[in-house]
């Protein structure tokens, strides 16, 4: 067990890739592009939702998650994104996902 890397460990982890995905069925052929957010250190979590998916010839993309740890927190209250006094550790997983979100609507603003 002391060798099992947690999301607090912060190390990037080779993650599977979503090119391996069958060609979408003809029940998700004119279902929009789907993305999945899924932090770095969680693998195990990404490849049951793959696996899933591969059931029903969905594709997706991943987009990574965001660990707010305390670089992240500090930069969010400097953006205004987050009052000072509300940047307290259980807010940080709710900042780490809000973040998520809005770094993959971006993404999908810009295609």
């Amino acid at each position: 067990k002391g060798s099992q890397k947690t999301c607090g460990d912060r190390l990037r982890i080779p993650l599977p890739r979503a090119s391996g995905m069958p060609p979408r069925s003809p029940a998700t052929e004119d279902w929009p592009e789907a993305f999945v957010i899924s932090l770095d250190c969680e693998p195990a979590k990404l490849e049951g939702f793959a696996a899933h998916m591969r059931t029903i010839s969905a594709p997706f993309r991943r987009h990574p998650g965001v660990l707010a740890d305390e670089r992240v927190r500090r930069a969010a209250v400097k953006q205004g994104l987050i009052a000072p006094s509300r940047a307290s550790p259980p807010l940080r997983g709710r900042l780490g996902c809000a973040l998520a979100h809005l770094t993959l609507w971006e993404r999908v603003a810009a295609s």
